[in-house]
């Protein structure tokens, strides 16, 4: 092999080494880019997973005041009920009362 051979030969090696040397850099690069996109991703995926859990609870939370209001109107409809056959109670012992005072005095426009 002569010298300019010789020269030449290591003059591709060295280009070579450039060009590796170069893409290793940008791989570099990229690999860095990735790492920071996966700790923005990462930082996103915790905050939605908080939101998540407010929401989870939050939804937990209305559930249980939904049943508490379900209860709540249930008691209310019987207390209704009570009241309304108590009513009705009253309406009938009211009449009679009437129909007892009205036999005792009538009413029909003469004054005793």
């Amino acid at each position: 092999m002569t010298s300019e051979e010789l020269e030449k030969a290591i003059q591709f090696v060295l280009e070579q080494q450039g060009q590796f040397y170069a893409g290793l850099k940008e791989l570099e690069a990229k690999q860095h880019q990735q790492a920071e996109l996966q700790g923005q991703q990462h930082k996103q995926f915790e905050q939605q997973q908080k939101q998540l859990d407010q929401l989870t609870n939050s939804v937990m939370g209305l559930t249980a005041i939904a049943g508490t209001l379900a209860e709540k109107y249930t008691e209310l409809i019987e207390a209704q009920k009570k009241l309304t056959e108590s009513q009705e109670h009253t309406d009938k012992r009211l009449h009679a009362v009437i129909d007892i005072l009205m036999k005792r005095n009538p009413i029909n426009g003469n004054s005793q």
